[in-house]
């Protein structure tokens, strides 16, 4: 296996590793899809520009593609299914797409790309994740109607935040703590995302956080048997 074949190798194992499409890949690294096409076809090697949005893209150290970095690829890859997930995303602009995510989760994350001087859009973005966090808690101890208007003001905050130049996008994924492989405990959990409004992105890429990973299951979806 050459150095082209070898760095192919690796960008296919990675996004396999993610359960992320070539197309996903081209929309997170902002490379055309026949850029990523070329890059994994194994016939020339990609610049190093490529070879860095292309790393940036999976969250990892572009020295990841680097001879003497290859021999440790199927440990690269395993981390990569346990600690990484491809979580689709639905923007969310009304009542029902607001409701369609109200229910208990075991825990829940969030991402804010809001401008730091943008306070409106701040406080907006926070009020919106802790009245879906509160709600979420209690849905199943409220009546109905008072769920629907919890959502009708998530919904109006959302707008508001449209206006303000930004969008709200939620998702959930599974994930177990890495302590409990012998018993695993399973946390669903909700996902929370602020981003601006010409974001296309149908997918978040999200890295566990200490202590957590993704189900076995989901592990060995993720891991391809064979790179190459």
């Amino acid at each position: 296996m050459n150095q082209a074949e070898k760095i192919a190798a690796l960008i296919k194992g990675f996004r396999q590793s993610c359960a992320m499409k070539a197309e996903t890949l081209s929309e997170l690294s902002g490379l055309s899809l026949r850029t990523i096409e070329r890059a994994e076809s194994g016939k020339h090697i990609p610049s190093q520009q490529t070879l860095s949005l292309i790393a940036k893209a999976f969250e990892i150290d572009p020295c990841a593609f680097q001879e003497g970095y290859w021999e440790n690829l199927q440990k690269s890859l395993e981390d990569a299914a346990k600690h990484k997930i491809l979580v689709p995303t639905r923007k969310v602009e009304s009542t029902k797409s607001t409701l369609d995510w109200i229910k208990p989760y075991h825990a829940s994350s969030y991402n804010l790309e809001v401008a730091d001087d943008d306070e409106e859009a701040l406080d907006k973005a926070l009020s919106f994740i802790e009245l879906m966090r509160d709600t979420c808690e209690i849905s199943e101890d409220i009546p109905m109607s008072s769920v629907h208007e919890y959502a009708k003001e998530m919904a109006a905050t959302a707008k508001a935040l449209i206006d303000l130049g930004y969008q709200v996008k939620i998702g959930s994924y599974q994930a177990q703590q890495k302590s409990s492989k012998s018993n695993p405990l399973f946390f669903d959990v909700l996902l929370m995302l602020v981003v601006p409004k010409d974001n296309v992105m149908e997918y978040a890429l999200i890295t566990h956080q200490d202590g957590w990973e993704n189900t076995q299951s989901m592990q060995n979806t993720m891991l391809p048997s064979s790179v190459g």
